[in-house]
């Protein structure tokens, strides 16, 4: 079918559109067979959205005035601005009470289909919201969330203020120049999309949208994507038939076959035949390069028309600067008109002086020719990308579906093997595929494929190009991953020292992160402090660099013991990310609390966890990785305040919402955390069974925390059911498997003092719970209160063998009551612990419940 029949279908299904039934025959019967059968596959995805099984669970959500004022995370929906295909749009408020601001929120069409879909569909927003570009309007974060009883999933996006593109423009009278200028900038958003695979599929007016400065910004990239199930498949054709809109669709699109980057130039070669027609087909107003660069974008074929949106730009910037475009067949007559056009003025001068002009039309052909090379080295690149992407796809392949990290594996491998003889293009084209085997995690493959690029750029000393600079920083993280960090090394402290764009500001932070990692604590303060200041002397507080550097600061200053500068580096880092990044920002608090449990300051750190937990549950849900931690968290400091019921409740919740989570260990951590806190509480035989089947999963990984943390509980659930030689046991094994973590080691000791009391041998007990003592010393910071616990129970021991010593035991114990004093049930503590002074000689029963605090 040829460009004539498809211009002519679809202005036929514009009038269809508006006609009555008995017009709408008529129109039928007055059409070419080529012309009835795309219109026919126009009306056919046009009414997808009435004929698929996907809108029939949206049609049953609230209708829209029942929505506003309902909350979806941290944002309240205000009043709709729109619907399409894919969704209602609201005007939102920011309503969490970490500042102002409004956004647009997406309601999505698109049914649930469980965890693997709810799992892709957060992977594919997170890839998504690293589409950073000043033309693409920001995706600020995405959730699910129950909406008229109903699961739902929703978008955050920046909210524009803008017309559309074609309105804009009549609006202001813009000129064929200003048009284009304009058409560009749309163009180099979606190239800058497409390099990170990522399509639009659905480019029209209404997703152009352009600000009161004349700003371009691009709304709705890849939701079409994260509607469909997978990349392939009658789940994606179903959701692409209610993404795309007809008028602007791709006849791949129509057809219901797999989509790609050309299906995003033939919907910009709509739009741009609307800028300079008002029409969204060629006329015969359309005229010259123009007209042969409107046509090549519209080609019938995906594989006829330009190799992406960067070479439709490059002709669309030929044509303004007087170039040849590549749409047109190459002459030397329409070489030199275009030059004469390009340089009139110039000639003009020079025409006075021939060795001049001889001299000045070699030195521009040569410019010229470099040009023009370099866009056809870029043209190259995109084409053999597409070339071998597309031959590598479930389809040509013949598979119903390949991930998207064996299709980039495939690529590498089979662009490896065509381009063997022109290391050049492999070293081309071995750039973007290494960063995108990078993003999707095959490390191995990644390093490969930028060492490559990297070596050919140093041979043709391209070296310092921004391009190969984020291959250096990409390639230096690569190395770190694999274990190699005296390479990352070097690469970093290349790019360090031989520039001041962001990827300085970057490894100057991955550097400290390596410091921090050997242990370096004055180099990583250091490097991060240095990129923390030139992120805010070049940005603000909000750059990435900048939260990366000041939450790895607050690291260094917990390790540093510099417990107030961690507090403030925390409250920056939630500060500066409390307005695009709420997740972020929650996160920052939450490691703000859990700096408060590990100093001992429950009292403190429990509404603080309180907080964190109900903001990651109303951001991510409640059954989200890191919810599940927070709560768990949360239920620790609530049994050492003294809220064990609480606690209890708390831990049983995290397991119980942990039933999906996609990480073997949460469950068994979780579980463990639950266990330990029975026991504690005074009930070792519901803990034990628990801690049996933690053990079990744990023993697997010798030398582990958790492994050893299972078998210490195991044994003091024996100490507590009166069975100290068992216990004694167990615990001699967990000290034995090592894995303890030092600000717990101090356990251990402590408990087998008490099995070893139990026993009768004084003596050993009090050198174990003096070893307890200075283990708690060593691992804890000065004023924690299991500083005093531990000394108390060594003082006891020491009373319990030698009665004299009573007096330093009641001390002891007097010292550690104080420290209790914040918790909830400080008046039952002290009680206990003042019968326990008043007595002849400490029983195990009252030693043991100091465990307990």
């Amino acid at each position: 079918m040829n460009t004539t029949d498809h211009a002519g279908a679809l202005a036929a299904f514009d009038a269809w559109h508006d006609a009555t039934a008995p017009e709408r025959e008529a129109l039928l019967t007055r059409l070419t067979p080529a012309q009835r059968e795309r219109l026919q596959a126009l009306i056919n995805a046009d009414q997808a959205a009435d004929a698929q099984d996907f809108l029939a669970e949206p049609a049953r959500l609230p209708a829209p005035p029942e929505l506003a004022g309902q909350v979806l995370g941290a944002w309240t929906l205000v009043a709709p601005l729109g619907s399409g295909g894919m969704g209602e749009v609201w005007r939102a408020r920011r309503s969490d009470g970490a500042h102002g601001g409004e956004a647009a929120i997406k309601l999505l069409h698109s049914p649930w289909r469980g965890e693997a879909a709810r799992a892709r569909f957060r992977r594919e927003g997170e890839l998504l919201a690293r589409l950073a570009h000043p033309h693409i309007a920001r995706l600020l974060d995405i959730g699910e969330a129950p909406l008229g009883g109903l699961p739902a999933r929703y978008l955050v996006l920046e909210l524009v203020d803008g017309e559309r593109i074609d309105a804009w423009c009549d609006a202001r009278g813009q000129g064929e120049a200003a048009r284009l200028r304009l058409f560009l900038q749309v163009c180099d958003a979606v190239a800058h999309a497409h390099t990170r695979l990522v399509v639009h599929r659905d480019l029209k007016p209404g997703n152009v949208l352009v600000t009161a400065e004349g700003d371009v910004k691009l709304l709705d990239f890849g939701v079409a994507k994260l509607l469909a199930e997978d990349d392939t498949g009658a789940a994606l054709t179903q959701q692409a038939a209610a993404g795309l809109t007809p008028e602007y669709a791709a006849p791949e699109q129509l057809r219901g076959e797999p989509v790609g980057t050309a299906t995003d130039v033939f919907a910009l070669g709509r739009l741009l035949c609307l800028l300079l027609t008002g029409r969204r087909q060629p006329s015969a107003a359309l005229r010259g390069d123009l007209a042969l660069v409107v046509a090549r974008a519209l080609k019938e074929r995906p594989e006829d028309r330009y190799a992406g949106a960067g070479a439709l730009a490059d002709d669309v910037r030929a044509y303004l600067s007087h170039r040849p475009v590549a749409a047109r067949p190459d002459s030397l007559a329409y070489r030199s008109a275009r030059f004469a056009r390009r340089y009139r003025l110039q000639l003009a001068a020079l025409a006075l002086v021939l060795a001049s002009l001889v001299a000045g039309v070699a030195a521009t052909t040569w410019q010229w020719q470099q040009a023009r090379l370099e866009a056809q080295r870029t043209r190259r690149v995109q084409s053999v990308l597409t070339e071998l992407l597309a031959g590598l796809s479930p389809d040509a392949s013949g598979s119903a579906t390949v991930p998207m990290i064996e299709l980039l594996r495939r690529s590498w491998a089979e662009a490896k093997h065509r381009l063997a003889g022109d290391p050049a293009l492999l070293a081309d084209v071995a750039r973007p595929l290494g960063l995108l085997l990078v993003q999707n995690g095959d490390p191995a493959q990644a390093r490969e494929a930028l060492q490559l690029s990297r070596s050919q750029a140093l041979r043709d000393g391209r070296e310092a190009t921004i391009e190969q600079r984020e291959v250096a920083f990409e390639l230096a993280t690569v190395l770190q991953r694999l274990g190699e960090p005296l390479q990352a090394q070097a690469l970093l402290r290349g790019l360090a020292a031989s520039g001041s764009d962001d990827f300085e500001l970057f490894a100057r932070v991955a550097l400290g992160e390596l410091a921090l990692e050997a242990g370096q604590l004055a180099e990583a303060r250091t490097q991060l402090t240095q990129s923390a200041e030139k992120a805010l002397s070049r940005h603000s507080a909000r750059h990435r660099s900048y939260v990366k550097a000041a939450d790895l600061l607050a690291t260094v200053a917990r390790a540093e013991g510099k417990w107030d500068e961690a507090r403030q580096w925390f409250a920056a880092v939630a500060a500066a990310t409390a307005s695009e990044r709420p997740v972020d920002a929650a996160l920052a608090r939450l490691s703000a609390a859990t700096l408060e449990v590990e100093l001992g300051r429950y009292a403190t750190a429990t509404p603080l966890l309180a907080d964190a937990v109900t903001s990651l549950e109303r951001l991510l849900g409640a059954t989200h990785t890191q919810t599940l931690y927070a709560r768990a968290w949360w239920a620790s400091a609530l049994f050492h305040h003294g809220e064990t019921d609480a606690a209890l409740a708390q831990a049983r919740r995290a397991l119980a919402d942990a039933h999906a989570d996609p990480d073997p260990d949460t469950q068994p951590l979780l579980a463990l955390t639950l266990a330990r806190l029975t026991l504690r509480g005074g009930q070792p035989s519901a803990a034990e069974a628990a801690l049996r089947t933690a053990w079990a999963y744990f023993s697997a990984h010798p030398g582990d925390t958790s492994a050893w943390r299972a078998q210490l509980l195991q044994g003091e659930a024996e100490l507590r059911r009166g069975r100290a030689q068992p216990a004694l046991d167990r615990l001699a094994a967990a000290e034995a498997g090592g894995g303890a973590d030092p600000a717990d080691r101090w356990q251990g000791p402590a408990l087998q003092g008490l099995a070893l009391l139990e026993l009768g041998r004084l003596e050993d007990a009090r050198r174990q719970l003096a070893e307890a003592e200075t283990a708690a010393d060593l691992g804890l910071p000065p004023a924690h209160p299991d500083r005093l616990r531990a000394q108390a129970l060594a003082a006891a021991a020491a009373w319990a063998a030698e009665p004299a010593a009573q007096r330093r035991a009641q001390a002891a114990l007097a010292r550690y009551g104080q420290a209790l004093d914040t918790r909830a049930d400080a008046a039952r503590v002290r009680a206990e612990l003042q019968a326990l002074s008043a007595s002849a000689r400490p029983s195990r029963a009252a030693l043991l419940a100091l465990m307990r605090y």
